[in-house]
């Protein structure tokens, strides 16, 4: 099965990204391409508690006349939101109410308190957990920036009149990207969005929204006391922002040649991104498995890159056997809306098989060596 994806664009405000996928399930999934990082400190923590605002049912109740079941979820880089319904007709509805909330906006004080007190307790209830994860957001950007969820202080004593002035200019900056998937053809759902989305808007940014300029170049070690988390480590590399489709394949098939290296020994490879310009290539040891140990003990040769590059192109051809899931899709649209990066869809992969082919050993050891050479942020779980 071979999913359609093609992007679309509607004056400079609203990117449409429509996809046809057979489900039982409807949704759309929002992205606005700006998120926490960009908050001074005053307004710490106003992007995400918007978020909540917009997935109130007070609110929706407000500006439509239908409910809809919503989740969302504030970072550094970005926000965003999943709103699921019934059937292709709900979604009209429910793009309509899209509309309204990524224009300029007037919010009921009544609302904003509703949202305020979801926060507060959210705060509450997660306050060990934020304590942890402020502390890392403070070691991985240097000092420079809060946790999304922001500071309890804001929250408490919002200025209602500022924090308004601020998600209006926050929407007259932001890029939204749509993520529709129905069973509506892609070029009928383009021309409903059209009718919603298409009015030619003018566009007064008063204020430019920029992300932080940050360095984050020096070797730091950070230890949380946690009993429940003993023996645990994670390597945060500051690596360049690889857009072409070969890096992309190195860095995938480092993480098969580690993981095939680590066996059974527990290993977790991601991302943490902080600004546009500034990434953590994350690498996750535990039961006292660390770098150094790794460093000790493995070798890259010939064979493990071939063995490495046989089982990277094994989960390609079944990706090209069965299709793309939904994850899949929703990982790709998000790196290439937000970061621009590439999309690898089912008609790319007979390309990225060839170039995993033509991968030499040259190639692999010096993606090595430039991991080998990168800054690094040491996060250590120790117990109390």
């Amino acid at each position: 099965m071979i999913i359609n994806m093609y992007i679309k664009k509607l004056n400079n405000k609203i990117i449409m990204i429509p996809i046809k996928y057979p489900m039982t399930e409807y949704e759309v999934r929002i992205l606005f391409n700006i998120g926490s990082n960009i908050e001074q400190a005053i307004e710490s923590g106003y992007i995400h508690l918007f978020e909540h605002i917009v997935i109130l049912e007070d609110m929706m109740d407000y500006l439509s006349d239908s409910v809809y079941f919503a989740e969302g979820y504030t970072d550094l880089d970005h926000m965003q939101i999943k709103f699921s319904c019934q059937n292709n007709e709900e979604i009209i509805g429910l793009l309509n109410y899209i509309c309204k909330i990524t224009e300029q906006i007037e919010i009921p004080n009544r609302i904003i308190k509703k949202a305020q007190e979801i926060v507060l307790t959210e705060m509450k209830k997660n306050k060990i957990r934020n304590e942890e994860n402020k502390s890392k957001i403070k070691l991985l950007s240097e000092g420079k920036l809060d946790l999304p969820i922001g500071r309890k202080e804001n929250i408490e004593k919002i200025d209602i009149t500022n924090f308004l002035k601020f998600i209006n200019e926050y929407l007259n900056c932001v890029e939204v990207g749509l993520i529709i998937f129905s069973n509506i053809d892609n070029e009928k759902i383009f021309g409903i969005c059209k009718n919603i989305f298409g009015k030619e808007k003018v566009q007064n940014k008063t204020k430019i929204l920029v992300e932080p300029k940050l360095s984050c170049l020096k070797n730091q070690k950070l230890v949380i006391k946690d009993n429940q988390k003993l023996n645990k480590k994670i390597f945060c590399l500051l690596v360049e922002w690889h857009k072409d489709i070969k890096n992309i394949i190195l860095q995938q098939l480092f993480e098969v040649i580690l993981k095939d290296f680590m066996k059974e020994k527990k290993i977790t490879i991601g991302c943490k991104v902080i600004t546009k310009e500034i990434m953590y290539l994350t690498i996750t040891f535990e039961n006292c498995i660390d770098i150094d140990w790794v460093i000790r003990n493995f070798v890259l040769s010939k064979k493990s890159i071939m063995r490495g590059k046989n089982n990277l192109k094994k989960q390609f051809s079944e990706i090209e056997k069965i299709g793309l899931n939904k994850w899949y899709i929703l990982d790709e649209i998000y790196k290439n809306f937000l970061y621009n990066m590439p999309i690898i869809d089912i008609k790319n992969i007979p390309y990225i098989l060839q170039i995993i082919d033509n991968l030499v050993y040259e190639d692999v050891k010096g993606y090595f060596d430039n991991l080998s050479n990168c800054s690094c942020k040491i996060i250590e779980y120790a117990g109390a």
